[in-house]
């Protein structure tokens, strides 16, 4: 059965993104971590040292995250704006119990009147 989201609720977009860049942060401190130990000492850039860029690895996923929050409400915005206009996504899921669609994670499912 397929469906259409013509709706993405802004602050609960911003919260996901967050969380997602944060992971998104956390990779890119890991590697670029790795670069900065890995890279020969004559081609390492001297005006960085080790301190700092630990403490740019650890900056990064808040920085990420907080990009995310930010970022999250506009898209969602522009999203809803769009939908509006086009009649938004159309998705189509699997499984044919109603429950199942309605679900929410942590939370009972929803009875949907018929």
């Amino acid at each position: 059965m397929a469906q259409r989201l013509t709706r993405i609720a802004p602050w609960q977009a911003g919260k996901v993104l967050a969380f997602v860049y944060a992971l998104l942060g956390v990779l890119v401190s890991l590697l670029s971590l790795a670069g900065y130990f890995l890279v020969p000492e004559e081609m390492a850039d001297e005006e960085l040292s080790a301190g700092g860029a630990l403490a740019m690895a650890v900056a990064l996923p808040f920085l990420y995250a907080l990009a995310g929050l930010l970022i999250g409400p506009i898209v969602a915005w522009l999203y809803n704006l769009s939908a509006r206009w086009t009649g938004g996504l159309e998705l189509e899921f699997a499984g044919t119990d109603s429950d199942e669609l309605t679900a929410i994670p942590g939370q009972a499912p929803r009875r949907e009147n018929s």
